[in-house]
Order: C-alpha cells, then sequence, then structure tokens
C-alpha cells in the first residue's frame, strides 16, 4: 500500500524533540505522544480557518479581517508570515492564491501524522479504531483534494478540506478527536500542580508537586512564550518526569527519581546554556557527568544538541523535595537564554552577559520581559533619548558610561521590565522608566569628569595664589616656591590624564579632555611663571614687581572664576532652572571679562619694561613671566568658551 505522505512532503516536516524517546524511556512515549496529538488538532482547526478566511475574503474583498496573530502565538507557531495568508489572499482568473498555502498544507500533513502516531503507539488499547485506517483514509483526502502548488490551492482542495463531506478533512479530524479521547482514556490521568501525570503513587505525587511548585512559581516570568509543559508517570521502580523546555526545538529536561537519588539529563542545542544550567544547581552537590553531543531532526534538517547528564543524592525525601522544588523554579531560566544573551552583547561583553543572566535568575527576574518589550531595541531608544551626544553605530554602551554602570544599567533593565509587566504597567510607562534611570546615568557620567575638573580647577587657583605671593614677597621667591609649583603641576598632569582615560570610552569625557587640556595649560603657565620667580634674578626687591602684581592678581581672580564655572556647570541639566543656566553663563562672562582685564595688565608690564630704567636681565626675567601669565589668563577663558558652548549646545539644548 502507497504510504499517505509521500518522501518529499516527509523530509520537510520538520518533528517536535521528545527527550524520552531520544533516551529509549518507553513508559514516556505514549503520554507524550498523545500531548502531542492534541497540541496537532489545535493547529488543525487553525489550519482549515485560514483557508475558510482565506477564501472567503478574497471573495468578498473589504470583509472584516479577523487578528489571527494571538491564536498562532498561543499554538506556538513562530511564523509570522502565516498572518499574511487571509489579508494577501485573492482570485485571479478564477484561481485562488494564499500564500504560505503550501506551508499550511505541510502544517496539516504533520498535524494529521502526529495524531496517528499516538493511536499508532496505543495499539490493542483502541480496538475497532486502527492507525491503519486513518491512514487510508487521510490518503484518500490526499487524492481527492489535490496539490497545491506555487500556493495555487485548486477548488477540490477547498471542498475537501473545509467542507461536510464524509470524506473530508473535517469529518477526518472529528473522528482522529474521538480515537484520541477514547486513548487517552485508557490512561490513570490525573493533573498534579498543572503536569500531566500517568499511573502515580501518593509518594510520586508528593515529589511531583514539589518540583511543580518551584516551577509554577517562576512560569509567570516566561509570560507570553509556550513552554514547561510537564508530564510524569512511573516505570519500573522510577518516577519519570519530562518536561518540554520548549517544544519547537531539542530543549527538554528527564527527571528519574528512584528512592533518594535524582538523575537529570538535559537536552540542549547551545553548550553555553548547559553550562549555565548547571551553575543555577550549584550547592546540591550535584556531580555531573560528561557531556555529549548528538543529533536530531529539525525543521531546518538535522541538528546538534548536547546531552548533559548530572545525579543528586539526597539524605533524605525531605532534601529531595527541596531540590526538586529549586530546580522546577530554575526552568524558566533556560527558555530563550540564548537569544537574551545574544542580545545583551550588544551592550556589554561576554562575560557581563553571563554574570547579567546568572543574576537575573539568582533574584527571580529573568530576561523574558526584556525580550517581550524588544530587546536590543528597547536600550537603543533609551541610549538615543538620554545620550547628550550622538553615539556611534556599534558603539557599545560600556564603552560610553563604563563597564559597572552599563552592567548596573542591565540589571535595572531586566528588574523593571519583568516587574513592570508583571504589574501589567504600560508598556510606556516601562520605557520612560528606563529612559529616565539612563538619563541620570549619562548625568552622573558628566559630574564625575566635573568633579575631576574642579580638583584640578583647585591646583590651579594654588598656582596662581603661588606666583601673586612670590610677586608680594622676595622671601616667597626660593626653591621651595619652585618645588611645591612642580609638585602641583604633576598633580594636576595625573588629573587630566584620569579624564583622558574616561575619554577613551565616553563621548561625553572626550570634550572635557579638551577643556581640561585648556586648563592644564593654564597650569603648565603657572607652574613656569612660578620657576622664573624662583631664579637668582627675581629674588630682589625691585619696582617691576609692582608693575607685575595687578596681572597676578587677575589670575588669581581668574583662577577663581574657574572654580566658580566648574561649580556653576554642575548645577546645569536637560532639566535644569532657568536661573541655574543664567548663572552659569555669568561665571563664563566674569572669567572672559578676566581675560580681557588681563591683556591689558600685560601691555602695561611691557610698557614699563621698556620704559629704559629696567635692567635688560630683568626685562627679559619678567618679559617671560608676563608672557606666562597671560598664556594662563587665555586658557582659561578658552575652556570657559568651550564649556559654555558644550552646555548651550547639548546640555540646555
Amino acid at each position: 500500500m502507497r504510504s499517505y505522505v509521500d518522501p518529499v512532503t516527509m523530509a520537510a516536516m520538520p518533528k517536535s524533540f521528545d527527550i524520552g524517546r531520544e533516551l529509549g524511556e518507553v513508559a514516556l512515549l505514549l503520554p507524550a505522544a498523545i500531548r502531542r496529538a492534541w497540541s496537532a488538532q489545535d493547529k488543525l482547526a487553525y489550519c482549515t480557518r485560514v483557508f475558510r478566511l482565506a477564501d472567503q475574503h478574497a471573495r468578498e474583498l473589504g470583509s472584516d479581517l479577523p487578528d489571527l496573530a494571538a491564536e498562532r502565538e498561543a499554538l506556538g507557531l513562530d511564523e509570522p508570515t502565516l498572518d499574511e495568508a487571509v489579508s494577501e489572499s485573492r482570485l485571479e482568473n478564477g484561481a485562488l492564491h494564499v500564500p504560505h498555502a503550501e506551508r499550511l498544507h505541510r502544517l496539516v500533513v504533520e498535524c494529521v501524522d502526529d495524531t496517528i502516531a499516538a493511536l499508532a503507539m496505543g495499539g490493542e488499547q483502541v480496538r475497532g479504531m486502527g492507525s491503519t485506517a486513518f491512514r487510508d483514509r487521510f490518503q484518500t483526502f490526499l487524492e481527492a483534494a489535490g496539490p497545491i502548488v506555487g500556493d495555487v490551492v485548486p477548488g477540490s482542495y477547498l471542498e475537501q478540506a473545509v467542507g461536510p463531506g464524509e470524506a473530508g478533512l473535517q469529518r477526518l479530524v472529528e473522528d482522529l478527536r474521538l480515537a484520541l479521547k477514547s486513548l487517552q482514556q485508557t490512561l490513570v490521568e490525573e493533573n498534579v500542580g498543572g503536569a500531566w501525570a500517568y499511573g502515580l503513587g501518593q509518594d510520586d505525587q508528593t515529589l511531583l508537586t514539589a518540583l511543580m511548585s518551584g516551577l509554577n512559581r517562576t512560569a509567570p516570568l516566561k509570560f507570553e512564550e509556550p513552554g514547561l509543559d510537564t508530564t510524569a508517570t512511573r516505570s519500573g521502580d522510577e518516577l519519570l518526569v519530562q518536561v518540554d523546555l520548549r517544544g519547537s526545538e531539542a530543549h527538554a529536561l528527564l527527571v528519574r527519581i528512584g528512592g533518594t537519588t535524582c538523575r537529570l539529563t538535559l537536552a540542549d542545542p547551545h553548550l553555553q546554556r548547559v553550562r549555565f544550567f548547571q551553575g543555577l544547581l550549584q550547592g546540591f552537590g550535584l556531580q555531573w557527568k560528561e557531556t555529549t553531543s548528538r543529533e536530531t531532526r529539525g525543521a531546518e534538517g538535522r541538528e546538534t544538541y548536547y546531552l548533559c547528564p548530572g545525579l543528586c543524592v539526597a539524605p533524605d525525601r525531605a532534601v529531595l523535595a527541596k531540590f526538586l522544588e529549586h530546580l522546577g523554579s530554575r526552568l524558566v531560566f533556560l527558555i530563550d537564554w540564548n537569544r537574551a544573551r545574544k542580545r545583551l552583547r550588544s551592550f556589554v561583553d561576554g562575560p557581563a552577559c553571563l554574570e547579567l543572566l546568572r543574576w537575573a535568575a539568582d533574584h527571580d527576574v529573568g530576561h523574558r520581559a526584556f525580550l517581550e518589550l524588544g530587546g536590543e531595541r528597547l536600550i537603543y531608544d533609551a541610549i538615543e533619548g538620554a545620550s547628550p551626544t550622538p553615539v556611534r553605530y556599534g558603539q557599545r554602551l560600556d564603552a560610553i558610561i563604563g563597564r559597572e554602570s552599563a552592567v548596573d544599567f542591565l540589571r535595572f533593565v531586566l528588574r523593571t521590565t519583568s516587574a513592570g509587566l508583571l504589574r501589567q504597567r504600560s508598556e510606556r510607562f516601562i520605557r520612560d522608566e528606563i529612559r529616565a534611570d539612563l538619563l541620570l546615568r549619562f548625568e552622573t557620567l558628566e559630574h564625575g569628569v566635573l568633579a575631576i575638573a574642579a580638583e584640578h580647577a583647585l591646583l590651579v587657583f594654588g598656582l596662581a595664589g603661588a606666583v601673586r605671593g612670590a610677586l608680594s614677597s622676595p622671601r616667597a621667591t626660593d626653591e621651595g616656591l619652585q618645588r611645591n609649583a612642580a609638585e602641583w603641576e604633576k598633580q594636576a598632569d595625573r588629573l587630566v590624564e584620569r579624564v583622558r582615560t574616561l575619554a577613551r570610552r565616553s563621548p561625553q569625557a572626550k570634550l572635557y579632555a579638551r577643556i581640561m587640556g585648556e586648563a592644564d595649560d593654564a597650569a603648565d603657565n603657572l607652574e613656569e611663571a612660578a620657576f622664573l620667580l624662583a631664579l637668582p634674578g627675581a629674588r630682589t626687591v625691585s619696582p617691576i614687581r609692582d608693575a607685575i602684581l595687578p596681572l597676578a592678581g587677575l589670575l588669581v581672580d581668574g583662577a577663581e572664576a574657574w572654580k566658580q564655572c566648574l561649580q556653576a556647570s554642575a548645577q546645569v541639566t536637560r532639566v535644569t532652572a532657568r536661573e541655574d543656566l543664567q548663572g552659569f553663563l555669568e561665571t563664563v562672562e566674569h572669567l572672559v571679562m578676566l581675560e580681557h582685564k588681563s591683556d591689558d595688565a600685560e601691555r602695561q608690564v611691557t610698557a614699563f619694561l621698556f620704559g629704559g630704567t629696567v635692567d635688560p636681565q630683568q626685562i627679559l626675567l619678567y618679559a617671560r613671566v608676563a608672557e606666562a601669565l597671560e598664556k594662563a589668563a587665555d586658557a582659561l577663558a578658552r575652556g570657559g568658551f568651550l564649556l559654555r558652548d558644550h552646555f548651550l549646545s547639548e546640555v540646555a539644548g
């Protein structure tokens, strides 16, 4: 007899993964097959409804279209393109074109196959309803319906698929459901905490309840994502529990319990997630055996997955129940773990991603809400709204605000998205919370750099005061002044280097590195003036000192104004009060005014030096002192201009 499904169609059909079948646990095969069969029945109903609505829409353009996306997602069909099947269906030359009709047909074949496979496994338990008869009936349907080629659905296919005929698909599906229900009734089935349980005793149910207690406590953290379907049965001396973490891939957990010994086997297509899972169960003395790789047939051909066996020997059943509860509570954190890791990798390094996901699991926060709200797009939107300067494409967040701050922010994102969705807060509210937190971090980074600049300004002020003091009293112009000025200048250089280090990872700090560079030019010139005034030629009482003293006094005032400028800028934010910005601008204006006065004062010194009564050596020495002081004033004014332009264009704007 010819097979009811041709080999090409069979090769294209993805098979759901069953760890019990892979590991030869026969006791779990029939319950798992029945569970898949009921899921297949729901998908069959979805497929026939899509065909019916597509035909109706194509013939009655303008008719209201139901939203089938939610129904598709509830069935675990991660294929958004199927949503186009109804809205884009059309008639051309009397032929019905339904986008993705061939895929829908393959899905019909897969679902019927899963249902008949369960009936075949039941064997003699379903007398009079043999799987062979159902296969023959489905083959008859396929021959009468005709093939779907190029997404063109023949009229005969529609008639057989959605019509009420005795030989049609609808009647076949009804009979399959009756047979499936009859098969299920042959098993002693109970629902234990949401798990499908078959033939369990009281002791088994106690342990299963412990596992399901932990699983149910954290299961809400998967939100709309399917997974965590659980089946339990007894096989000989062991309780077998199978948890399908993600039915669409080779990702499941098999638990074997005998006495106080628990053996785990995790099947997972991602080796890194296997290691993560092992880390989640620390503290219970598990012994992990070698992880091995296998292959299975998936939706995209042969797929590699890994088997990770572990052993837990508990001292008594109370400790075993505690372990099972913890085990169940950790499983939700494996769902979409690899996807979350890849999304987080856009913002921090690999070890930080693992650290974040482990933190999210340890604190029962999870990562699914983050993915549910857009994943990396959620954070990119926050960066665009919070960053005071444009962020270069591909630049990681840890390169902008630092690794520690970036990791802390991402913890906030994971915690806020999870708590927000659990409390049913609006997506807009959650996004605003995330943006506000990041905005504060950008401003905190900026204020941190400003604090370094303020510390540097104190050294500039000290140097200016030392120079004025040296001019006021010849006794101050000794080697101590030279030594102290040189030490202050070195301290100033170290502060500038700290800002330059920050500048390598922050657009904001790059600007402040330029500003600090100007302020450091002032420090260098003041240190040069102090060096000159400590030379022997400057240690005599001379009227030249009185001529230069006003210029030195202006530098002290300028250094004080620079300190005030930095202090005022720390008060300015993008939500600043108008008076804060006004106060900042007034300090910059005062700094610039002092620079203009220093120009005039330097000219007066020059006129005095070349008035004809000063020794040539004194002229050279004090001319260089005056030049250094005037350059210091110019540098402070340039720093003020840079700071003003930044706050007017980037922060206040």
